[in-house]
């Protein structure tokens, strides 16, 4: 934001103002990584840097924080045309890490299981505004999660599982695993059909005679 004063000049009937905007690109950030500070001023003729930056600045800048570890307050005292001097500063705030972590059956990467068998998908994630499971080939929707957990998927085919999210600090960060399916095994032939009861060589009507001997078999095929 930015703060200002009004001064009355000349005949007493117009004004004019001293203005010090001080802005960061990004007030919550993670720790290790940066932000640019910004200042544009009106009517100022020298500023001065305190609290995480020091030295004198030009009457409008931008400048990186570098790469913070703590949260930081940033100040800007600012002399005007007008023989005051106006004070603005901006915090810089720092998180831990954003982190996501999917896994299948407790591991990375890819695994292998057999068809219909249940994957145990799990997820932890860390400094997270939501994020989003998206399962490829074969699955037109998706599950929203905003925060860790797990689910089963019976696994009828070789898949992709892949959980996108987006951040606290503005950004994108995404973790996957395969899960490659092995088919089921083809079911076995049906046994051979059983021999003619009159070529099997066996006496099916106990009458003491088998196969062409017996009246009833006319060939060996009955």
């Amino acid at each position: 934001g930015a703060v200002g004063e009004h001064f009355t000049v000349g005949d007493g009937c117009s004004t004019t103002q001293a203005l010090l905007d001080l802005t960061a690109d990004n007030t919550y950030i993670q720790t290790g990584s940066g932000t640019q500070i910004r200042w544009r001023t009106d009517n100022i003729t020298s500023c001065n840097a305190s609290d995480g930056w020091s030295g004198a600045k030009a009457i409008n800048g931008v400048q990186s924080t570098g790469n913070l570890t703590a949260t930081t307050k940033y100040t800007l005292s600012c002399a005007t045309n007008f023989g005051t001097t106006l004070v603005r500063s901006v915090t810089v705030q720092v998180g831990p890490p954003a982190t996501v972590d999917l896994k299948a059956n407790g591991s990375d990467g890819t695994i292998t299981v057999n068809q219909n068998d249940i994957a145990q998908l799990s997820w932890s994630i860390s400094q997270m505004q939501s994020c989003l499971l998206r399962v490829l080939p074969g699955y037109p929707s998706s599950a929203t999660y905003t925060s860790s957990g797990s689910r089963g998927v019976r696994m009828d085919a070789t898949r992709t599982f892949t959980l996108s999210c987006s951040t606290l600090y503005g950004g994108n960060m995404s973790d996957g695993v395969r899960v490659n399916v092995i088919p089921l095994p083809p079911p076995p032939p049906p046994p051979p059909p059983p021999p003619p009861a009159c070529n099997d060589g066996v006496d099916n009507d106990g009458d003491g005679r088998a196969d062409a001997t017996d009246p009833g078999c006319s060939s060996p095929t009955d």
